[in-house]
């Protein structure tokens, strides 16, 4: 098409501008069109939701997406009907710029072409847009009514943020044909709105699957409310370590405190990898336990990283004073008189850290299940 159109340009003498601006266009649609070719994979990936409510939500996605009825397709009939209608019904001033005096029906047959790819390409991205914000919604509202150890595994919801991030770039590769429609005020408002339409219910979109838990009701309740853990390391020589901790869980990742000089924090500088064990049990009734094995990679926040995530340590900072008042109110009145490795000043005396979840196991009456994570 590219060549097609440079020799119509330069057979027809059109203006170098045109020659660009239909450059641009074919530019556009081929990140589009690279955009839609990477979604097919990424959600044939997916496997099915533990909870029989959000594996309906999602297949049912997958369905809208390949729809016999190809709504995209509608919505980009609907586009070119109206753009075509306006350029050569009131927009004739745009034709002349691009096209020259004469508009030449070759050049026009060309055009023609070249608006469609954008009109059904834009009716596609609105149309992805559109169905995954519903998707998420929809399982935001299904999550609060999982039972029995459904839910949907942290893999598949990090799946659909990525497919909310393509229809993101989606909307932002549209505003690269700002240039087209710069001196033309409906074809820019036309252009901004749906570019913002689709950015702003991707970001939506994503934020809601990123509010979603990405555990078991059980295994949630277990993390929120046990008091102490049991942190597994061992260094490069392969030495065991465990100790209990008191820590904190904000939905989607478990943290600690830990003293800079302690042992876990040198075999975790050695090996990052880390097993992280919440048990509730009672001493009357031995199987009667509850337990959460999580393993994964630690992340110790350093003082570079900490600035980045400036949020992340304010919020678990809150959520340790929430958690263990009368613990930290009692390390904050006898802080003159502990030990400096004791004390809770943050990078002096102490680190947080971060357990990255990639498996789990949970046990429940002494009957261990191990998950997806």
């Amino acid at each position: 098409m590219e060549v097609i159109g440079i020799l119509a340009a330069t057979y027809f003498s059109l203006p170098n501008i045109s020659v660009l601006l239909g450059t641009l266009v074919i530019v556009v649609v081929t990140i589009w069109s690279l955009i839609i070719w990477y979604l097919g994979p990424v959600i044939r990936t997916m496997k099915p939701s533990m909870a029989p409510r959000e594996r309906e939500i999602i297949d049912n996605y997958r369905e809208m997406l390949w729809s016999p009825r190809r709504y995209e397709l509608v919505l980009g009939i609907c586009l070119y009907v109206a753009i075509t209608a306006y350029l050569f019904g009131f927009g004739s001033k745009f034709l002349v710029s691009w096209l020259g005096k004469d508009l030449n029906p070759i050049l026009i047959s060309i055009t023609l072409v070249l608006l469609w790819d954008v009109s059904y390409r834009l009716g596609l991205g609105i149309w992805l847009t559109t169905i995954s914000f519903i998707r998420s919604r929809r399982l935001r509202i299904a999550s609060k009514l999982r039972k029995e150890m459904r839910y949907t595994p942290r893999r598949e919801l990090e799946v659909l943020k990525r497919l909310d991030l393509i229809c993101l770039s989606f909307g932002q590769a549209t505003l690269l044909l700002y240039p087209l429609c710069s001196n033309d005020l409906i074809l820019l408002v036309l252009l901004l709105s749906c570019s913002f339409y689709m950015m702003a219910l991707s970001s939506i979109s994503w934020l809601t699957i990123d509010s979603i838990p990405r555990f078991a009701p059980e295994i949630l309740t277990l993390l929120q409310n046990g008091k102490f853990a049991y942190v597994g390391t061992s260094d490069r020589k392969g030495q065991p370590h465990v100790t209990p901790v008191i820590f904190v869980f904000d939905g989607k990742k478990p943290y600690f405190v830990t003293s800079k000089i302690a042992k876990k924090i040198r075999n975790l500088r050695e090996n990052p990898r880390v097993a992280f064990l919440v048990d509730v049990r009672d001493p009357s009734r031995l199987l009667s336990n509850r337990a959460v094995l999580i393993m994964g990679k630690a992340r110790i926040f350093f003082f570079a990283g900490a600035i980045i995530g400036l949020v992340t340590m304010l919020r678990v900072r809150r959520l340790f004073h929430r958690k263990y008042p009368q613990y930290m109110k009692r390390y904050r009145d006898e802080e003159i008189r502990l030990p400096q490795a004791w004390k809770t000043t943050m990078f002096a005396s102490r680190m947080l850290v971060r357990v990255d979840v990639e498996r789990l196991v949970y046990w429940q009456e002494a009957h261990p299940i191990s998950l997806p994570a």
